[in-house]
């Protein structure tokens, strides 16, 4: 069975739903779309929660049925095929590596890094953005949701975090343009997803 997804951020200046309409996981989980981009604009420097709720999810009517008529103007922008309508979305510096930054459980993964990676590329269909699946709500294992076993033990794992995304200097060591580099672990080669 293929479950549908919605996309919610929650801060402590908005929950948003990102994703009103009903999407299979592997529909828009990939580096470089419009969906991924748009949520690393909402989390760019904002430490939030971002769940990937299904729809038997026991969190499901909480997000679905009040915050979308709370955000109702967020429903419109995407209720149609994201190219279609214009959204503030993260556009990268080429100087610059993306960081996808958990700080509840202290960890990082350059995204960057990843997807330049020429093996994860090289997968079934793109290289799989890893904030999607780190952060799904818990289930039962739906056939096709994701078509892979690699790091399938690690989905979910974020729920509940707070996660942001930060950029730094590529020409730089890491720990001299971020003081807390030395405080997290480097999960970048440990949580990745292949298709």
């Amino acid at each position: 069975m293929w479950q549908y997804y919605k996309v919610a951020v929650a801060n402590n200046d908005f929950f948003r739903i990102v994703q009103p309409d009903w999407r299979k996981l592997m529909e828009h989980c990939y580096y470089g779309t419009t969906s991924m981009k748009r949520i690393e604009y909402l989390i760019y420097k904002t430490p939030s929660q971002v769940y990937r709720i299904w729809d038997y999810s026991d969190i499901a009517p909480l997000v679905w049925n009040t915050y979308v008529r709370e955000n109702i103007q967020e429903e419109i922008n995407w209720r149609f095929y994201e190219w279609w309508t214009p959204v503030t979305v993260l556009e990268h510096e080429d100087d610059k590596d993306y960081y996808l930054i958990n700080r509840t459980k202290m960890e990082y993964i350059n995204m960057s890094k990843q997807e330049r990676n020429k093996e994860l590329s090289d997968s079934y269909w793109r290289t799989v953005h890893p904030l999607w699946l780190l952060c799904r709500a818990n289930t039962e294992d739906a056939g096709w949701d994701y078509h892979s076993d690699v790091n399938r033990e690690f989905i979910g794992h974020r729920f509940w975090d707070q996660i942001s995304v930060s950029s730094f200097d590529n020409s730089k060591p890491l720990d001299e343009v971020w003081n807390d580099a030395w405080r997290f672990a480097d999960m970048t080669e440990k949580y990745y997803f292949k298709e």
